[in-house]
């Protein structure tokens, strides 16, 4: 029988999404309006490949003002978003103020309280939670400065724009490594996996979901989804600590991270277990994990990767046409995904170290 655990807090949160999501409802010509603008928002999608900001490099540029703030400046991903973006912002000769969500929903709509008194000509925003940065997203919205959003979306207010990977498909991609993986191991797609997301943030939410949506089509699959206190390595660590005293060896197939900070706590709770009965897929790149998956030894198996210096790079270009008035040509930008084994690692840190030194002079 398939077993499975929701937190208290998930169903708490898909309730308040929920209201959100409904709102004050709309009569007449508004609802008429809030519906066309959902129906366009769905014609107008487009892959990153299909974007063309070319015009807006022929521009003068240089009296626009971009604010910028993303969720934290602690993991690699978002530091090479931010990295790109500000090569971008010299590139296109705009001013970029950049702020650190520190992974604090107050402290981020602080910022955005601060870029709009500043009157920036537009604001690059990457949510920490897209339900909590809604009233910072209306407030940018009555100051009239467009909103380009990245990675996360904005549940409420108007967003011109949204750049990201889909981040069920990251779930979807990480489910299918797991269930390629419990074939080789068990001969079915069949076993028990283990998952641990965190719910308070949206896109790690909707990695978890798209996880358990493609799993779900294989009743022989066991899985349990649970979340760290808060999204730290230490908390994920501790989580996993209690969960392989609750599972003995030999009693879990797959672990899946939704994210870099859950891979880690995993996989150093395996380490201090010295458990090597499981495998472990996780989310993004990060040194520590491109170390575990380059190591023949490890209990790493795969990482699904994003682009995050796309995001950063098309964000930029946006908030930039949005600022000169120019067509952005979409509502929403999605970026490709790239699933990495240990068979593809070493091409792959390859590929990122000369990006990265491409962009040496934009990390702090």
């Amino acid at each position: 029988m398939k077993k499975k655990v929701v937190s208290a807090m998930l169903v708490m949160t898909m309730a308040v999404s929920l209201l959100a999501g409904c709102g004050t409802e709309a009569s007449g010509d508004d609802a008429g309006a809030a519906a066309e603008e959902t129906k366009e928002v769905e014609e107008v999608a487009i892959t990153g490949e299909e974007f063309d900001p070319s015009e807006v490099y022929d521009l003068d540029n240089s009296d626009i003002k971009i604010g910028l703030t993303l969720m934290t400046y602690d993991m690699q991903f978002f530091q090479d978003m931010l990295a790109q973006a500000k090569a971008t912002a010299d590139e296109l000769g705009v001013e970029l103020v950049d702020y650190d969500g520190g992974s604090d929903t107050t402290k981020q709509a602080n910022a955005v309280d601060d870029l709009v008194s500043q009157n920036v000509d537009a604001l690059f925003l990457n949510p920490v939670d897209g339900d909590a940065i809604g009233g910072a997203t209306q407030e940018a919205n009555g100051a009239e400065i467009p909103v380009i959003t990245v990675d996360v979306k904005s549940s409420t207010g108007r967003v011109e724009c949204h750049v990201s990977s889909d981040n069920k498909m990251i779930g979807e991609e990480a489910a299918k490594a797991a269930v390629e993986l419990l074939k080789e191991k068990n001969g079915s797609e069949s076993g028990f996996i283990y998952i641990l997301g965190y719910d308070s943030i949206s896109s790690i939410r909707d990695r978890a979901e798209g996880f358990i949506e493609y799993i779900e089509q294989f009743p022989d699959i066991e899985y349990v989804h649970e979340d760290p206190d808060t999204l730290t390595a230490e908390k994920a660590l501790e989580k996993m600590e209690a969960v392989l005293q609750t599972y003995s060896e030999g009693n879990v197939d797959v672990i899946f991270g939704a994210n870099e900070t859950d891979a880690i706590g995993v996989l150093s709770a395996a380490d201090a277990a010295g458990r090597k009965d499981f495998k472990v897929i996780g989310v993004d790149d990060t040194p520590t994990l491109n170390e575990a998956l380059a190591d023949a030894d490890s209990i790493y198996y795969a990482s699904v990767v994003q682009q995050p210096m796309e995001m950063g790079k098309y964000g930029i270009e946006l908030c930039t046409m949005a600022a000169q008035g120019v067509d952005l040509g979409a509502t929403y930008i999605s970026t490709p995904l790239l699933t990495i084994t240990k068979d593809t690692i070493a091409d792959y840190e390859k590929e990122m170290a000369e990006k990265r030194e491409a962009l040496a002079d934009y990390y702090d």
